[in-house]
């Protein structure tokens, strides 16, 4: 009972003293919640609210792996079907530090879990800074408060909770400084398919743009947009298939996929043409790599591209031929239509 409180007040202690407010249910109410934290911005309310279960003990955490876990036991229906948003937080009296998560995400689709597992790291940490400068704008759905280089750190931990966060500060927060688009292009230049962040993928489009890519931040600056065209203009035939692997066989180039994010990126770069089409060639190259490159060469080429890719029969591709026939029918080719 004593380490279960000194979880309760450690967090109490945070919350109260950010202006916050920290509904304690008493135990003889607790069902699978310990307390509601209510959240106060310029000590208004802002109508936002999250259930907690605190779990305190160095049972609930493995130093050597840093990773968090606690028991589902029979609070699977109660947390999922929780009106609220729900937060496990785990408190380490040895480190006097706690660490977060969010219930529910670990619950949907997975009726089986017993128990709830989680790394411990910086982006999930709640002391007094943490919980002002990343806890209440995730709840508030604002970007977290980091520095350029408290993101630039995040984003080179090898902690994968620490990169994501930092990349998603990065360009939110920072999108007009040169290191963040260093960072996201060194990024491509060096990841396999299965490694490439699908975000940065995303962020990159922002350059070229399109229409169906929305962005309301901060306007990026003509400087940055021309060193990451200049910087994508020399991505070799290996980046770009290793990009061009990510667009998916059931979406591949449409409206809100990952393949209108990568179509904006190849398009735009510098002689892309004879780069798709060394692709589009090459038996090395996975089929699934060449067709979707074939997509955005019809695409860019539309009636020029027939020439070129009907030089390829249905045992090279079955699909680059119904690419040909969509053509000549229709004369033209949108992957968006």
């Amino acid at each position: 009972n004593i380490t279960a409180k000194k979880g309760i007040n450690y967090i109490k202690t945070i919350v109260e003293d950010f202006g916050c407010l920290f509904h304690k249910i008493e135990q003889e109410n607790d069902l699978g919640i310990d307390a509601i934290i209510e959240f106060i911005e310029n000590e208004k309310p802002t109508h936002k609210s999250i259930a907690t279960q605190i779990k305190s003990g160095p049972s609930y955490y493995n130093e050597s792996k840093k990773m968090c876990s606690f028991q589902v036991k029979n609070h699977y229906e109660y947390w999922l079907n929780y009106p609220l948003e729900v937060c496990g937080i785990v408190y380490v009296p040895k480190l006097k530090k706690a660490y977060w998560t969010n219930i529910k995400r670990h619950l949907k689709n997975n009726k089986e879990l017993k128990t709830i597992t989680f790394e411990a790291d910086r982006s999930n940490q709640l002391d007094e800074e943490s919980f002002k400068n990343l806890f209440v704008p995730n709840v508030l759905s604002k970007t977290p408060n980091l520095t350029l280089n408290e993101a630039v750190s995040f984003y080179d931990s090898e902690s994968e909770g620490e990169f994501l966060l930092g990349t998603f500060i990065l360009f939110r927060r920072h999108v007009n400084e040169l290191i963040t688009w260093q960072k996201f292009i060194q990024h491509v230049n060096e990841s396999q398919p299965n490694e490439l962040n699908l975000n940065i993928i995303y962020y990159l489009a922002h350059i070229n743009w399109h229409g169906d890519i929305w962005y309301n931040g901060e306007p990026i600056e003509k400087e940055i947009k021309e060193y990451v065209r200049n910087e994508s203009d020399n991505f070799t035939i290996e980046v770009i298939s290793n990009i061009l692997m990510l667009i998916s066989d059931e979406t591949l180039i449409s409206r809100g996929s990952i393949g209108q994010s990568i179509e904006a990126i190849i398009s735009g770069i510098k002689d892309i043409k004879t780069k798709l089409e060394k692709i589009i060639e090459s038996r090395n190259i996975d089929l699934k790599v060449r067709n979707s490159a074939a997509i955005i060469y019809a695409f860019k080429e539309q009636q020029n591209s027939i020439k070129f890719l009907s030089k390829f029969s249905e045992d090279d591709s079955w699909y680059i031929p119904q690419i040909v026939t969509h053509l000549k029918e229709y004369d033209y080719f949108n992957p968006y239509q």
